[in-house]
């Protein structure tokens, strides 16, 4: 196959052209890369509020990385699943038969890909609890504030 000779000659324009797209390439791949590492906070609606799930590489330290609160006043039922660093929280509200009562089920799992999505926590949260924040960590979700509400 014969190439005319105008398509294989180095010209001045075929320099510029090269130089420009070596040196703006990577500053224009950076700058997608950055919009989508923007792009990857998730939100969520669960119980009349805003859950934030934020999932992050993971550092090997435990300082706060996200939050995401839960109103407990509304006990909507709803499941959903919130990544972090290491793992994943999948949890489930329902309305208790009992009055008052808002029933949060969780499990965890932390580097587990063998993990059969079991909620083995339960808790029993009063309604007039309202809503209530919780961090997200690289090792998972502090749900210490209702911990005395769980068995």
């Amino acid at each position: 196959m014969n190439i005319p000779s105008y398509m294989n000659k180095v010209t001045t324009l075929s320099k510029i052209v090269a130089l420009t797209l070596f040196i703006f390439l990577p500053f224009i791949g950076f700058f997608i890369g950055w919009g989508f590492k923007n792009n990857i906070e998730t939100i969520y609606k669960g119980c009349g509020e805003s859950l934030k799930s934020v999932p992050v590489l993971p550092n090997g330290d435990n300082s706060v990385k996200g939050t995401f609160s839960i109103n407990f006043s509304k006990c909507e039922s709803f499941r959903d699943t919130v990544s972090f660093g290491f793992g994943s929280t999948t949890y489930e509200i329902t309305k208790s038969q009992v009055n008052n009562l808002c029933v949060m089920r969780y499990g965890t799992e932390i580097e587990n890909p063998n993990w059969d999505g079991s909620l083995n926590i339960t808790c029993n949260i009063p309604t007039n609890t309202g809503t209530k924040t919780f961090n997200i960590t690289d090792q998972g979700i502090d749900f210490s504030s209702i911990s005395s509400y769980c068995r």
